[in-house]
């Protein structure tokens, strides 16, 4: 079962998402499934047709805009739990990626408290 490539890309997502709260690496991610880590983001790609660099960003991103909606977390504190040591960086990402700030995307979906 370890050899269908399905199996392998569900470890490394669940891996991914277990692991959000740090700076993810290739190495890492294909040292947790025993694999090379070029044949591993070949092999990503292929399956999910984004690379494993998007992919962490992307889950990061939903877990972001989760916590800027249903908690009251600093927003440093948030980036900081993502595994972004760079306020500045996080920010600027999360507007790439989700085109508002992250404290304009907070005022926009936080239910009232």
């Amino acid at each position: 079962r370890q050899r269908d490539p399905s199996a392998v890309i569900a470890k490394i997502q669940a891996f991914i998402q277990e692991h959000l709260d740090r700076d993810l690496s290739r190495d890492d991610i294909a040292q947790s499934v025993y694999r090379n880590p070029a044949y591993l983001s070949r092999m990503f790609r292929k399956e999910t047709g984004m690379s494993l660099t998007d992919y962490i960003v992307q889950m990061k991103m939903e877990r972001a805009k989760r916590l800027l909606t249903e908690t009251n977390d600093k927003i440093s504190n948030i980036a900081e739990g993502l595994g972004y040591g760079h306020f500045s960086y996080f920010a600027k990402l999360f507007k790439k990626t989700c085109g508002v700030t992250p404290q304009e995307y907070r005022k926009k979906h936080q239910t009232v408290r």
